[in-house]
């Protein structure tokens, strides 16, 4: 049985992964969107050959799956949002470090180091 997490502790994964997962994401909304309405297409182009039930519960259906398709697209578009903002933000403060310790070498992490708190939700 899984857990959750001891109270206080955090998990970091890499913002990396959040940014594979978000592009995913957008990958699959966009695949929804296209497949359902070129069913939609095929089906309003055939209207003729279907009773008219059949084709209103096949369109409820096929605009469900479209709803689905821009909630996949939304969700992913936050989320690489949000993994470009945290990047940002890590990449500014690693500068703002590096100039007030004198460092001036480029010492801080590259972007694709960052980790950011799972499940913390960074955008407004």
């Amino acid at each position: 049985m899984l857990r959750p997490p001891p109270a206080g502790s955090q998990l970091s994964v890499p913002a990396r992964v959040h940014h594979r997962r978000g592009l995913l994401l957008v990958g699959l909304g966009a695949f929804q969107l296209w497949l359902w309405g070129t069913r939609v297409a095929n089906l309003l182009g055939e209207v003729d050959s279907f009773s008219t039930a059949f084709v209103a519960v096949h369109l409820v259906l096929y605009l469900a799956a479209i709803g689905a398709g821009v909630l996949l697209l939304v969700l992913g578009w936050r989320l690489l949002r949000e993994v470009a903002r945290a990047g940002a933000a890590a990449l500014t403060a690693t500068a703002t470090a590096d100039a007030d310790a004198g460092a001036g070498r480029g010492a801080g992490a590259r972007s694709s180091e960052l980790r950011t708190p799972a499940g913390q939700d960074l955008g407004p």
